[in-house]
């Protein structure tokens, strides 16, 4: 099964990959992610599909996520009880949630972005004009009408605990060959150290 670390986790890919190895899950193989912008709107389609919010929302973090970080990630393949798939998609979800709360900036929501949709290229729903609201209070009036949403980074993906929405998810690695960019032993240390990019030489 899969964890990835998206592109504005890599600069924390040191911690995440600490807490990945004292964890119940076996590392087979550590893999690049060319585009995430692609392979992450593939994973997120049935929600993206579900929910006009949630498209939204989707929409914003691609965008900013790109022109921050680019469009690189990585995949941790992983192997767990084997006989029990859902139960380890449980202990997989509870990994990920103890990689972000060790990351203060999530935990405490010490870094939250303000984005207006207006502006940014490619992202035309629209919201909330003239006002930021976080939590349905508005906490910041603006000088500026705008189309406002606020979000933070979260770094690490990994499936919810559903056996179909895992089987798509797969799917989409497998069809965007991702398990064909492997990462030898040696570029994951440069890349953990920050002496290479997480592209494949």
């Amino acid at each position: 099964m899969h964890l990835i670390v998206k592109p504005d986790g890599l600069a924390k890919l040191g911690s995440i990959d600490d807490t990945v190895r004292r964890s119940n899950f076996k590392v087979n193989s550590v893999h690049h992610i060319q585009d995430w912008n692609e392979t992450g709107k593939a994973i997120y389609r049935p929600q993206i599909n579900e929910s006009k919010d949630f498209a939204r929302a989707a929409d914003v973090y691609f965008s900013i996520s790109q022109e921050l970080f680019g469009k690189e990630a990585l995949m941790y393949w992983l192997s767990g009880n084997e006989e029990q798939p859902v139960a380890d998609l449980r202990e997989l979800f509870n990994l990920k949630l103890e990689i972000r709360s060790k990351l203060k900036t999530i935990n405490d929501k010490g870094l939250v972005l303000l984005a207006d949709t207006t502006r940014l290229p490619g992202v035309e729903i629209q919201g909330t004009s003239g006002k930021v609201l976080i939590g349905y209070k508005q906490i910041l009036p603006f000088d500026r009408e705008g189309s406002w949403v606020y979000f933070f980074f979260k770094y690490v993906h990994s499936c919810d605990p559903d056996a179909e929405l895992y089987a798509h998810e797969t799917r989409v690695l497998r069809d965007a060959r991702v398990f064909e960019a492997k990462y030898s032993d040696k570029e994951l240390q440069s890349i953990k150290r920050g002496l290479i990019s997480p592209r494949l030489r």
